[in-house]
C-alpha cells in the first residue's frame, strides 16, 4: 500500500474536479488564457466552456506585445474575478507572470508553458505562491 500524503492527494483531487466533466462546475468561475495561434474559439477554449458555464476567454488581438496581453489579461482577472485560471501555451507565460507579479495566487492550470518565447530565467514558480494549488502539464517536446 503506497503512502500519500495530504498535499498529493489535493493536488490529485484539483486535477479530479478540474478537468473531470462529470464533477460539479456550473459554479466555477474558469478565465483561459490562450496560446499565440489560438483564440476564443478554439477546441480547448470550446472543451473549457462546454464544462464551466462561468468562463472566460479574452482575445488577445495583440499576442506578440506580452505587455498588451498582460494588461488585459489582469484587467480579466479583477472585473470577472475567476476561482481558477487555465493558461495554454503562450497564455501560460502570461499565467506564470500573473503569479510572479502578485496579480493572481489561486488555483492554476498550466499547459505547455512556451519557455523558448521569453528568457528561460523568467519562469518560475515564486516562493509566496501555494504550488499545490498549481497543477503543471508539460510533455518531453513542448518548447
Amino acid at each position: 500500500m503506497q503512502k500519500t500524503s495530504k498535499s498529493s492527494e489535493r493536488r490529485e483531487l484539483l486535477i479530479k474536479e478540474t478537468l473531470s466533466p462529470r464533477s460539479n462546475n456550473k459554479n466555477t468561475k474558469v478565465l483561459f488564457i490562450h496560446g499565440l495561434e489560438s483564440g476564443p474559439t478554439s477546441l480547448k477554449a470550446n472543451t473549457l466552456h462546454s464544462h464551466y458555464k462561468n468562463f472566460s476567454c479574452p482575445h488577445l488581438t495583440t499576442p506578440k506585445n506580452i505587455w498588451s496581453s498582460m494588461a488585459k489579461i489582469i484587467s480579466e482577472v479583477r472585473n470577472f474575478k475567476p476561482d481558477m485560471i487555465v493558461g495554454s501555451s503562450y497564455g501560460s507565460i502570461i499565467l506564470m507572470l500573473l503569479l510572479q507579479f502578485g496579480v493572481w495566487d489561486g488555483p492554476s492550470i498550466i499547459l505547455a508553458c512556451a519557455m523558448s518565447l521569453v528568457a528561460k530565467h523568467r519562469m518560475y514558480l515564486p516562493l509566496n505562491v501555494d504550488t499545490e494549488n498549481i497543477v503543471i502539464i508539460h510533455g518531453l517536446k513542448d518548447t
